[in-house]
């Protein structure tokens, strides 16, 4: 009795799913279903999903009658959209949505009113009408692929459905107050319908990164600035880490990161992980883009919401505010960089209100890297976390991930050598800085599989990409378009115009309507006479740039950014106020966070020429910002720029302002501080952030500069400020010459101001700071520039005391490249674990066992704050050094060679020779 009612409860649901899926294909079952393999597959999805849905309702003290009185009313309700198919499109073909719409205006059926039903309708509904818009949208991709006889996506869909029930009836099990059961209601739906967003991207083949994002999802390095690194959390590596931080109560944070970085991702995937911690409460994503043009709504709007028609009505103030008051609620205010720069202090003050009011509630804010100030208003309780690149291991698991979870590639296709590939790609010094971006190593990935081969420099590898996606992904596949033949060409124009709509606007996305008017006037303009909503389709289904129905944008926001730099370009379109998209627009328009990413881009793509005079037309511009643009497009376009002068220029320049008025732009400050009995001694280095596609600061390019010839260090010398100390630190650190090394090493000392505490340090002290900088710089020294000796005599020439303290400061050079050479970010970095084993080979003779008592005996409480919290040293610094000499020796970084040998020999013999020390003072002590 009881299987033939299971039975007859699946024929009413795949009854539905078959009707909906002939209606969609315009075919008769016997031709659509001519390969019965098929439909088994989908008949195995429905049985996945419903099976568990049975158990379910009996559990919940539904009798027979009832559960096929609730079966019978969903697929009745659901019949609907089978004979109106444009309503899964309208719901963006996610089932909560279309149970929603569904129900929109008017309560549910009158019998699940009666009967008590509406928790579990609210259930049952929304996984049937997941199955409705899935399986349809799978087959519908299927016939355009069937040669290819994939059946993996309906499995997927079963299963993914499956667990998606299991996990919610788990839910329900757990223990809860009866105030707390319309939570678990919100809560439930909200899984559902965060599940299917997901799951939709993950089964469209034609997307660039088809895959589900806890298959795909790596978690970034999440820090703090480095000025604030003194706190004792300022690090997240992992999931665990990052979930317990940020799911706790009253949590105020920043996440700050680049493009495609993955700020939106990880927000998803912390949306995600809040249903499998141990914590019910409901994770809330607010996108502020849909508020470029309104005030956001109160946060019990919001969660009314999220929850839904029905369940809003539930949702009165008394009921929400337990749940704030407890911190059941987590704000996610996720693009505020999205906002236009009038909007941002609307904005800001609604998100501090909110902070203020739901003041247990943990609310986070991500952002891009903004020019404006308003992210340095988020003071007190807030604290910023930057979104760091993928290193070595995370780019690993990325590649390794993307060929086991791609769609579409044969299994013949899925082995890959990660470790090679990356190693490949590192070495190239075009390409290395891009595998830390998320985005770009999956373009790097899609093209690399395509062609085999990746262009040079990122605009040119986002012009590939969006090539490969606009036609060789089908031609690869041999998959012809859906209806009607677009050339690459004039997808490429369409796409712009869709991107300068979007952009023009300071929009992300554009509503259906308004996407198909503007499909339709280029259309117009190319002569073309199709049906604008079907280009669309076409645009949408087989680019994979494009993400819709319903409301449109681009996968991901770079890709717009990218075809509105091509329009300017191309210089051929205008503004809705006839004015020319061009190089003046974009020059109007350079300081505005919107338009970064398409000046760069432009860039790269423009004529080397035009670029240079963009360039000069920011030098004579008295505003430090002009200037550091300047040398940020000539770093990042100055090989191929016309005129090889133009960074000598620049630097002139730069010196010149520099005698007036200091850099007043800065992105980050590091601090270096080193406490030596009673004395502190404090040197403060800033680091100026250069922008671009990439992270790259002042100090990186005047490196490069110099070892290219364009500047020395007694011209520039001159200059004042952060420009200074930056020159110094490039000559110092790859000098041309033995004289221009002996000329910095003599200014070293004239460089930064040394606050001090208590008592005025002795002579040899100012050069502790400094000339550790330059012990370290030593491991890379050129030997045809200066022996050992050479530098070993000038040293003792500029300061005598320095014979005091050599050996101090070469084992704080020890501790550093120790840790450095074995820190997750370098451990891969074939220089800075050669740059240990030379610095102790070349140097480690000049370390003796005459150093001065005095600083011989404060060895055992020295403290030094480096640039990471490894460095954060408070112990006794000869025991420390042996610790990481040995810890080197052991990971493999570091080889016993005899100058290795010498120098823990002789730690060994400073440590017995200070334990006498202290002891004899102990005993003049006693005796006083």
């Amino acid at each position: 009795m009881a299987t033939s009612f299971s039975e007859l409860i699946l024929s009413a649901v795949s009854k539905l799913i078959l009707d909906a899926v002939k209606k969609r294909a315009g075919l008769g079952l016997e031709e659509l279903f001519a390969e019965r393999k098929l439909r088994r597959r989908v008949e195995d999805a429905v049985d996945r999903v419903v099976e568990p849905l049975l158990p379910f309702m009996k559990n919940e003290g539904l009798g027979d009658v009832q559960q096929r009185l609730l079966v019978e009313i969903c697929v009745e309700e659901m019949r609907i959209a089978v004979e109106e198919p444009e309503r899964l499109f309208r719901a963006s073909l996610n089932g909560q949505k279309l149970f929603e719409q569904l129900h929109a205006g008017r309560e549910y059926p009158e019998a699940i009113r009666q009967e008590r039903l509406e928790s579990v309708y609210e259930l049952v509904g929304p996984q049937i009408g997941s199955l409705l818009c899935e399986l349809t949208n799978a087959v519908d991709a299927w016939k355009l692929e069937k040669s290819r006889e994939d059946y993996s996506r309906f499995d997927e869909i079963g299963k993914n459905q499956r667990d998606m029930i299991e996990m919610m009836i788990a839910a329900k099990k757990a223990p809860l107050q009866e105030s707390d059961s319309l939570l678990l209601r919100i809560r439930r739906a909200q899984y559902q319908r965060i599940k299917m967003e997901l799951d939709l991207t993950g089964l469209r083949g034609e997307q660039a990164v088809a895959c589900k994002l806890e298959h795909m999802f790596v978690h970034p390095p999440l820090t703090i600035p480095p000025k604030y690194r003194n706190q004792p959390l300022d690090e997240l590596n992992n999931e665990e880490e990052s979930a317990a931080y940020f799911l706790c109560s009253s949590r105020r944070s920043v996440l700050i990161g680049p493009p495609g970085a993955g700020k939106s991702t990880w927000t998803k995937w912390l949306q995600m992980r809040a249903f499998d911690e141990h914590w019910n409460g409901v994770v809330i994503r607010i996108e502020l883009r849909a508020y470029a043009t309104q005030d956001p709504p109160s946060y019990v709007d919001i969660l009314r919401t999220e929850a839904g028609t029905h369940l809003a009505e539930e949702l009165t103030p008394e009921r929400i505010r337990p749940w704030v008051a407890s911190g059941r609620i987590v704000f996610i205010v996720d693009g505020f960089d999205e906002l236009p720069p009038t909007r941002r202090d609307s904005v800001l003050q609604w998100i501090l209100e909110l902070a203020e009011f739901a003041s247990v509630c943990p609310i986070i804010l991500t952002s891009r890297p903004l020019t404006t100030d308003h992210l340095k208003r988020f003071t007190g309780a807030w604290r910023t976390w930057l979104v760091g690149d993928f290193d070595e291991p995370r780019i690993l698991r990325y590649i390794e991930a993307w060929y086991r979870y791609m769609p579409l590639l044969p299994d013949a296709e899925r082995t890959v050598d990660a470790v090679a590939l990356a190693a490949t790609w590192k070495t190239d010094p075009t390409l290395r800085p891009l595998t830390g971006n998320p985005l770009l190593l999956s373009t790097l990935l899609v093209v690399h599989h395509l062609d085999g081969a990746l262009p040079r420099g990122r605009a040119k590898l986002y012009e590939r990409y969006i090539e490969g996606m606009l036609g060789v992904w089908d031609d690869r596949r041999k998959i012809e378009s859906m209806t009607l033949s677009l050339s690459p060409t004039q997808k490429r124009r369409l796409l712009r115009r869709l991107a300068l709509e979007m952009h023009l606007a300071a929009r992300d996305q554009i509503e259906e309507d308004d996407a198909k008017a503007a499909i339709g006037t280029a259309l117009h303009e190319m002569q073309l006479s199709l049906d604008g909503a079907l280009v669309l389709d076409v645009l949408r289904e087989r680019s994979g740039l494009l993400i819709g129905p319903g409301t449109y944008g681009f996968a991901h926001k770079s890709i717009g950014e990218f075809l509105v730099a091509e329009a300017i370009v191309e210089g051929n379109e205008r503004d809705r106020n006839a004015a020319r998209v061009d190089r003046m627009m974009l020059f109007r328009n350079r300081h505005e966070d919107r338009w970064n990413a398409v000046l760069f881009f432009w860039a790269g793509l423009a004529p080397a020429k035009e670029v240079e005079e963009f360039a000069r037309d920011c030098m004579p511009i008295d505003e430090w910002r002009d200037v550091l643009l300047a040398v940020s497009l000539v770093n990042d376009q100055g090989e191929r720029l016309p005129t090889a002068a133009l960074p000598a220029e620049l630097v002139q320049r730069m010196v010149a302002m520099s005698q007036v008025n200091d850099i007043d732009i800065e992105k980050s400050m590091s601090f270096r501080c080193m406490t030596t009995g009673a004395a502190t001694l404090m040197i403060e280095i800033r680091s100026v952030e250069l922008r671009g596609l990439q992270r790259t600061s002042l100090d990186d390019v005047f490196e490069q500069w110099h070892e290219a010839g364009h500047f020395e260090w007694m011209p520039v010398r001159a200059a004042n400020g952060l420009v200074r100390q930056s020159f110094w630190f490039a000559c110092v650190s790859d000098p041309s010459s033995f004289d221009e090394w002996y000329q910095c090493l003599r200014d070293a000392s004239t460089l930064w101001p040394f606050p001090v505490s208590e008592v005025v340090p002795r002579p040899e002290s100012q050069w502790l700071v400094p000339l550790h900088a330059i012990a370290r710089r030593l491991a890379w020294f050129k030997p045809d520039v200066a022996s050992p000796k050479q530098i070993m005599d000038a040293i003792r020439t500029v300061n005598p005391n320095m014979t005091r303290v050599a050996t101090f400061i070469f084992i704080l050079g020890c501790i550093q490249l120790s840790i450095d050479s074995r820190h997750p970010r370098l451990q891969y970095s074939t220089s800075a674990r050669c740059a240990l084993q030379r610095y102790i080979d070349i140097w480690g003779e000049y370390i003796s066992m005459s150093a001065e008592e005095t600083w011989l005996h404060e060895t055992a409480n020295m403290r030094w704050d480096g640039w990471s919290t490894e460095e954060r040293l408070n112990s006794d610094l000869l025991h420390e050094c042996l610790v990481q000499l040995h810890a080197s020796i052991e990971s493999g970084v570091l080889a016993k060679t005899p100058a290795v040998e010498h120098v823990i020999q002789t730690i060994e013999q400073l440590i017995v020779k200070r334990a006498v020390l202290l002891a004899d003072l102990q005993t003049a002590a006693s005796r006083n």
